[in-house]
C-alpha cells in the first residue's frame, strides 16, 4: 500500500549547479536532464542527440525556465535560409530581425531543433556566433551576449543519413566542433509518467506500456526502419481513453502502415488482450 501511495506523490527534484541557486523541479526528469543543465549553465554549445520523442525539446525549454532564461526554438528544415535566422534589410533599408539575434544581443537559450535536417551551408553562418564574441548580422556587427547559449537536438551525430533516419544531412566538422554532444535515449521512467497521466485502468495501461515496449525490442534485434517511440505511448494511450480498440490503436501508433514481413517481426511475442 505504502508503494502505491508513494507512486501517486510528485516526484521533487532538487538539481544543484555551480555558482548557481539550486533549482527544484516537480515530476519526473529524464536520467539525462542534471548533465544538460550543468552544459546550459555552464554556457556551453550544447548538443543533444536521441530518437524521436524522447522529450529533447521540451527538456531545454524546461531548463531554460529553470534558469530564468528567454528561450526560442527554430525548427530547421532544408528549406531554411540564411534571412530566416540572420534577417534581411527590406527596400526600405529597414532592417528584418529574427530570434536569433535578439537573443544574440539580450542573451538568451537558442535551440536549434532537428539540426541535421537543415541545409548545411546554412549553417555555416553560424559558425561565429558559436565560438566568437561576436556575429555579423545584415544591421552590422554584433556583440555576443553574456547569457546567449546555443543548444542543437538532432537526431543523429551529423555525419548523415541512418537507416531510420534517412532524410539527415551531414554537417561540416567545423560546426561539429563547436558543440558538446550528450546523449537523450529514451528514459523509461519518464515513459511511464506520462502514461500515468492518461489515467488509464491499470491493466490497460500495463497492457499497452508492454506492448510498446515488446515492439520496441523486436524492431531493434531485427534492425527494422520502424520508430516505435514515446510519442506511440502517448498517442496510444490518449485513444485508448476515448475508447478505441487496442488492436486499432497498436495498428495505428505502432505499426503505421508496415509492410507484412516487418509486420510479423514487429509483433512478435506482442499481447494486445487486457487481462481482468
Amino acid at each position: 500500500l505504502s508503494d502505491k501511495i508513494d507512486a501517486l506523490q510528485p516526484k521533487v527534484t532538487q538539481i544543484i549547479v555551480k555558482d548557481r541557486p539550486a533549482v527544484t523541479l516537480k515530476g519526473v526528469q529524464h536520467k539525462a536532464f542534471p548533465d544538460i543543465m550543468m552544459a546550459i549553465s555552464a554556457k556551453c554549445n550544447t548538443f543533444l542527440v536521441g530518437p524521436a520523442g524522447t522529450g529533447k525539446t521540451h527538456m531545454v525549454r524546461q531548463i531554460s525556465e529553470a534558469l530564468g532564461l528567454r528561450f526560442h526554438a527554430e525548427n530547421l528544415t532544408a528549406a531554411t535560409t540564411e534571412y530566416k535566422l540572420c534577417g534581411f534589410t527590406d527596400a526600405n533599408s529597414g532592417y528584418k530581425t529574427t530570434p536569433l539575434r535578439e537573443l544574440f544581443a539580450n542573451g538568451g537559450v537558442y535551440l536549434l531543433d532537428e539540426i541535421d535536417n537543415a541545409n548545411p551551408n546554412v549553417l555555416g553562418v553560424l559558425n561565429s556566433a558559436l565560438s566568437n564574441g561576436f556575429m555579423a548580422f545584415p544591421d552590422g556587427l554584433v556583440e555576443k551576449h553574456p547569457d546567449f547559449i546555443a543548444v542543437a537536438a538532432g537526431n543523429t551525430y551529423g555525419n548523415g543519413a541512418t537507416a531510420e533516419y534517412v532524410g539527415r544531412n551531414p554537417i561540416d566538422g567545423a560546426t561539429l566542433d563547436r558543440f558538446a554532444f550528450f546523449n537523450v535515449d529514451i528514459d523509461e521512467s519518464v515513459e511511464d509518467a506520462m502514461l500515468a497521466g492518461f489515467n488509464l485502468p491499470s491493466a490497460v495501461a500495463k497492457t499497452w506500456i508492454t506492448a510498446v515496449r515488446q515492439s520496441r525490442q523486436n524492431v531493434a534485434t531485427s534492425g527494422l526502419r520502424v520508430i516505435v517511440s514515446p510519442r506511440a505511448t502517448a498517442n496510444g494511450a490518449s485513444l485508448l481513453h476515448q475508447g478505441m480498440s487496442m488492436d486499432k490503436v497498436y495498428n495505428s501508433t505502432v505499426l503505421k502502415g508496415a509492410k507484412q514481413d516487418q509486420v510479423e517481426k514487429i509483433r512478435q511475442g506482442v499481447t494486445l488482450s487486457v487481462s481482468a
